[in-house]
């Protein structure tokens, strides 16, 4: 990414530039995709069950959507963490400094 944002920076960017995107991420696949998912959460639930556009778009990316959102998860407890234990440990050595000397 960093060598297209310098060569926008020295000339225009032309299509040529431009990174292909994969097929299965297309605007065409994707739409159908979730067409297709659509129409199924139309057709498959019973009267008291309404369609939902979440359990649709569940089905289209939910492996990849639950992937990275278990991820970001992860890395926030972790920096939460870290940033707890280092205030902590600041704190602590402000109040006694006489710890940094053993």
């Amino acid at each position: 990414m960093f060598p297209l944002i310098c060569r926008g920076y020295r000339r225009d960017i032309e299509l040529e530039d431009v990174y292909q995107v994969d097929t299965v991420y297309r605007t065409r696949n994707l739409k159908a995709r979730l067409e297709k998912a659509w129409l199924k959460e139309l057709t498959s639930g019973d009267l008291n069950d309404e369609p939902s556009l979440f359990r649709a778009l569940g089905r289209v990316f939910g492996v990849q959507m639950g992937f990275l959102v278990l991820l970001g998860t992860l890395y926030n407890v972790v920096i939460k963490y870290l940033h707890i234990a280092l205030i902590y440990n600041c704190i602590e050595i402000l109040e006694y400094p006489q710890l940094l000397y053993y």
